[in-house]
């Protein structure tokens, strides 16, 4: 069985929507190139072919919308005696949390 390599490239905004993303589209660009260059950090030198194709494109549209969430963001404000703290912790980095949906697709691999 031959597998079609396909070059890294950029999520489009109709893959994003047809894996689940829910942002409109100008906040898709803002965070779609971060999130990609977070992704290929990640895969490395490993290729996306088509068969692994919508194993990248979940876990860039997951990061995308995890990178949109306002309580994502963590923010800490302290005035005398008083702190007060915004947002939610994540457990987990968004490498971590990305690796979930790269997972047993190959990219992650990295032997000789």
């Amino acid at each position: 069985m031959r597998v079609r390599l396909v070059k890294h490239k950029r999520l489009s905004y109709e893959e994003y929507m047809e894996c689940g993303g829910a942002l409109e589209y100008e906040q898709f660009v803002k965070l779609a190139q971060g999130a990609t260059y977070t992704v290929n950090a990640m895969i490395g030198s490993n290729a996306v072919t088509s068969k692994n194709r919508h194993h990248y494109s979940m876990a860039i549209t997951k990061l995308v919308d995890r990178l949109s969430d306002p309580t994502s963001k963590i923010a800490s404000e302290r005035v005398g005696d008083t702190a007060v703290t915004y947002g939610v912790d994540h457990t987990q980095s968004d490498e971590e949390y990305v690796r979930t949906f790269l997972a047993g697709s190959g990219l992650l691999y990295a032997g000789l």
